[in-house]
């Protein structure tokens, strides 16, 4: 509000997902590279020099969602089971830690992907977790829209809440 951002064509706030795993279905992706809007932002951010589209794609996806008509329902699984990729694992501040039997989802940043890398990862996965591990059933910490907008100041700040009833 103090940044007039919606006087100056802002959207928001909205909720997005955070970089390490973003799943969208086939009708909500459809629809989104459907729309005029989203391949005029990517031809704008490819047109840049240096081209500006090598951060902040799980915010920019955010926004395109909260501009569908779908009543999303959002899912978060938790940070305990999504976390970046580490070596040594020292920084807490961040999603750093080793993989668990409740990991899901590693996240390799771009810098990051290379064959050494992505195969570690699986070695690591095939240690910790067995085949009885990896068809274990996993809670969500957020598990539905509505749940979602009972938290915090959520349902006044995010429109889509009053489609969750």
């Amino acid at each position: 509000k103090v940044e007039r951002c919606a006087e100056r064509g802002g959207l928001g706030p909205f909720p997005y997902a955070a970089g390490t795993l973003e799943v969208l279905s086939m009708p909500l992706a459809r629809y989104m590279v459907q729309q005029t809007y989203v391949s005029r932002f990517v031809q704008r951010a490819h047109a840049q020099n240096p081209p500006a589209w090598n951060i902040g794609e799980d915010t920019v996806l955010g926004m395109w969602v909260y501009q569908t008509p779908f009543p999303i329902t959002a899912l978060h699984w938790g940070w305990d089971k999504i976390h970046d990729l580490c070596f040594t694992c020292k920084d807490k501040t961040q999603l750093w830690k080793p993989i668990t039997t409740s990991s899901v989802v590693v996240h390799i940043k771009g810098h990051q992907a290379n064959w050494h890398n992505f195969d570690n990862v699986h070695r690591n996965f095939s240690r910790v977790c067995n085949d009885d591990c990896q068809q274990q059933l996993l809670s969500f910490d957020v598990p539905s829209l509505s749940s979602l907008c009972t938290r915090s100041q959520i349902r006044a700040a995010y429109s889509k809440c009053s489609a969750a009833g």
